[in-house]
């Protein structure tokens, strides 16, 4: 009997863990985003095609996946706030790095331009076409050159 019933608690656990895990990525469509994410697309990807938006659900939080036809990807927080922008081999949008960090990259990396920016509570990382990732804190100053 206990093994009858240790079965039955798996086979739930499982169930559970894959219902949940299918909830994970939900696709959404453009106008469920937050109003500031669709006027960063907008502004800044407007001429791109969308192949797909997902909201993805991670450590009792969500974020927005926006990823283009082209290969693109922009990630928005909860609030629509970008924190990440990856064009590839392509050069993100000037407008969207900080001048401090476009100014270094500028006079430090000659040619080079920034084809991924990453950004969180402490931080930005940048990636060069060249693949050096650079570090820099809140407020643009560089911090190091990561590996």
């Amino acid at each position: 009997m206990k093994n009858k019933t240790l079965y039955l608690v798996m086979a739930l656990l499982l169930t559970t863990s894959l219902t949940a895990c299918e909830q994970n990525n939900t696709p959404i469509v453009f106008d469920e985003l937050p109003a500031i994410a669709q006027q960063f697309i907008n502004k800044h990807f407007s001429n791109l095609d969308i192949a797909l938006i997902v909201k993805d659900y991670d450590n009792l939080s969500f974020t927005y996946d926006v990823n283009f036809t082209n290969l693109y990807e922009v990630d928005f927080d909860k609030n629509g706030e970008w924190i990440k922008v990856d064009c590839q081999r392509d050069s993100v949008p000037e407008a969207i790095i900080p001048a401090g960090i476009a100014n270094y990259v500028n006079t430090r990396f000659s040619g080079q331009y920034i084809v991924e920016i990453d950004r969180n509570t402490r931080n930005y990382v940048v990636e060069l076409n060249t693949g050096i990732d650079v570090v820099f804190d809140k407020e643009g100053n560089f911090k190091r050159i990561d590996d």
